[in-house]
Formats: structure tokens, sequence, C-alpha cells
């Protein structure tokens, strides 16, 4: 255990699947950008995998605020059924092309079992829930997007563009940006009520190191 949140134990081993996972993707991602770029005989000599430090500690707070939502969800009385579970679970299945057993090796192979991957698709399902309650009450209005387009209609992005043509991507564009201040905002406060006990020192100074103040401006708080 390497800490716990609000009562729930998070584990080493979930831990280093979860940052072995990341690495490999973004890894994969660099890789084929070297080689795009190699391809119109670009200079590849600077472009570095990201330092395996700011992965862990983007893996830790990916845990943590998991936790936090999965918390907060069981407040609420959100729930996941175990139909709906398996369906998924199913679905993974079949789009892999592998047999039960096949499947059940394949998910070995990346750190799972049948009942851990079972959690995490359990554990998505109801995050996607808690998500839709956060963002259902503030939705993006016509008057809204006008003011955007107005605002950037000169702009290169939307010269010579009318509203109608431009007017769902930019309400897309202003939604996301919208989730993602909603959510930020929702985490920094469930964080402060919440209970975060370390077990492990090494881990104790990389969330330190995350949740550091860098700069403030009175109540908002900036960190690393």
């Amino acid at each position: 255990v390497i800490t716990k949140v609000n009562g729930i134990k998070i584990y080493r081993n979930d831990f280093e699947r979860e940052a072995y996972s990341m690495k490999n993707q973004l890894n994969e991602l660099n890789q084929q950008k070297i080689q795009q770029l190699s391809q119109v005989g670009m200079n590849t000599e600077n472009i570095k995998n990201i330092p395996d430090n700011i992965i862990n500690e983007y893996v830790l707070q990916l845990i943590i605020n998991k936790e936090i939502l999965l918390s907060a969800a069981k407040n609420l009385g959100l729930k996941v059924s175990a139909a709906t579970v398996n369906q998924e679970y199913n679905n993974y299945q079949k789009q892999s092309n592998l047999g039960k057993e096949e499947f059940a090796q394949y998910l070995k192979s990346v750190g799972y079992n049948v009942t851990s991957f079972k959690k995490m698709i359990k554990d998505q399902k109801t995050i996607e829930k808690m998500r839709e309650k956060l963002f259902s009450n503030d939705k993006i209005t016509e008057e809204e997007v006008k003011k955007a387009y107005e605002r950037n209609k000169y702009t290169q992005s939307f010269e010579n563009q009318d509203f109608e043509d431009v007017k769902d991507q930019i309400k897309e564009s202003m939604t996301q940006d919208k989730n993602i201040m909603l959510l930020n905002s929702y985490l920094a406060k469930a964080k402060e009520k919440s209970k975060i006990v370390f077990k492990d020192k090494t881990f104790e100074k990389m969330y330190a190191n995350i949740t550091a103040v860098i700069a403030q401006n009175g109540e908002y708080k900036y960190t690393n």
C-alpha cells in the first residue's frame, strides 16, 4: 500500500501498472513523431522521451483524482450495474478477437486479471456518471458562442467563415474548456476535504511536489 484516499487503499502494483502503460503510450507517440519528422528531412535529435519522474507524478495524481471522484460518486449514490460491466467486458474481448482463455491470458500480460479488469471498467463507468453529474447544470449557451465568435472572427482560425459554419466547433471547444475548469475546481475543493494518508515516503514526497503552491492570487492557488 502506498497511500489511502478516504480509506481506500492504493497499491504499488496498481501504480506501477498505470505508470508502465503511460510510459509505453507516450514513447510510442514520440517514436511516431520522430518517424514523421524524419520522413520530411527534419532534425529529430532534440526530441526526447518525457522523464520518468514527471510521468510518475502525473500518474499518481491521476490515481488520487480517480479515487476522490469515486468516493464522491459513492456519496451521491451513483452506481453502475454488474450487467453494464459484463457487457463492456464482453465488448473488449470481442474487439480483441481473442477467445475467453486467450483474453484472460492477455490481461495477465498487462497486469490485470478478469476481476481487476472488470473493476477498472466499473470505475471508468462510475467516473463517467460523476462527470456527467458535474457538467449537467452548466451548459454553453448560444449567446456565449456568439460572443466568442465575435471576439475571434477576424483571427486566422475563423477568417472568412460565417457564424453558422463554425458555431458547433466553437461550442465544442468552449464546452471542453469549461468542463476541464469545472472538474479541476471540483477536485481542488474535494481534495481539501479528503483524507489522503501516505504509507510510503517516496510517494508522499512525490505528491508534495505535485501539490506545492508556486503562486497565489487571493483564493486562487497555482500548483506545479
